[in-house]
């Protein structure tokens, strides 16, 4: 499930500047397609933080490809229309539409329309490079995404917190915009002998 990847967290600061949706505006549709490699840290008070890294690919509207390969590999692709997660080490798929994510799934708000963001979330500008997004839906489940940007416009960091506590920060790094990517990485077949769940 995309919750075990957890791809936001929520900022401590509690000053946030007058909403700038229009540089937000800007620095999301500053690319139609992205890669990047991600180091992922998670944290649930009382427990120990676990990292996970990979790569991630966006094209959009709507499809990326987000690749765990430490500690255990583990695959979630967004083709358009359902997202796919492929857990290697249980032999197992979960598949479900794309519309019943998006409020769930930051990747699938990076990889989509700014219209789309705005209808589900209240955008406040902490600082030039920093926008963080609150769930207008009020059984989100997720609190608060922050999303930061480098002085050069491009995607540096998601922080997220949901509704157990549990926050989660991703550092982006090799950041591309706007790489030509060949349409195979967002497509997905389940392997043979794999569960398939729904």
């Amino acid at each position: 499930m995309f919750k075990k990847i957890a791809i936001l967290l929520l900022s401590s600061c509690s000053i946030a500047f007058a909403a700038n949706t229009v540089s937000l505006d800007s620095l999301l549709s500053n690319f139609q397609s992205l890669q990047a490699n991600f180091v992922q840290v998670s944290q649930t008070q009382g427990q120990a933080p676990s990292q996970v890294s990979g790569t991630l690919d966006i094209q959009k509207p709507n499809r990326f490809r987000w690749q765990i390969s430490q500690p255990n590999p583990q695959l979630f692709v967004a083709d358009g229309k359902n997202l796919w997660n492929y857990e290697e080490d249980l032999e197992q798929v979960t598949v479900s539409p794309i519309s019943k994510q998006l409020s769930s799934t930051p990747m699938l708000l990076l990889s989509g329309e700014v219209t789309q963001l705005k209808s589900l979330f209240s955008i406040q500008a902490m600082d030039p490079y920093h926008y963080q997004l609150t769930p207008k839906q009020p059984d989100s489940l997720l609190q608060s995404i922050v999303i930061g940007f480098d002085k050069d416009g491009k995607l540096a960091s998601l922080m997220l917190t949901n509704n157990m506590g549990q926050i989660t920060q991703i550092d982006f790094t090799d950041v591309k915009l706007n790489p030509a990517l060949p349409a195979s990485l967002f497509n997905f077949a389940p392997p043979a002998g794999v569960d398939v769940l729904s």
